[in-house]
């Protein structure tokens, strides 16, 4: 559970955002439920749903049907060598 998200001014989804950039979620991490979502931001589960879905749509978590919303692993950035033709 993100025991440091605040209800407030931020939105949710910019709050969760947050918490990956700066590491406290960590890639496979589960999100709180739309349902605790809620009762901690006493919102409405669309306002929840439109949240995670920018997430979503900002590729920074993963629904799995039945099982949650789970923080993506980092895509794998390559490096190109200096001089590397590759």
């Amino acid at each position: 559970m993100l025991g440091t998200l605040r209800a407030g001014d931020v939105p949710v989804f910019r709050q969760i955002a947050e918490h990956l950039r700066r590491g406290e979620l960590r890639p496979g991490d589960r999100l709180p439920s739309e349902q605790q979502l809620m009762d901690h931001y006493g919102t409405a589960r669309m306002t929840v749903r439109e949240a995670l879905g920018v997430l979503k749509g900002e590729g920074l978590v993963v629904a799995e049907h039945g099982r949650g919303v789970f923080v993506r692993p980092q895509p794998h950035r390559h490096r190109r060598r200096a001089g590397s033709n590759a």
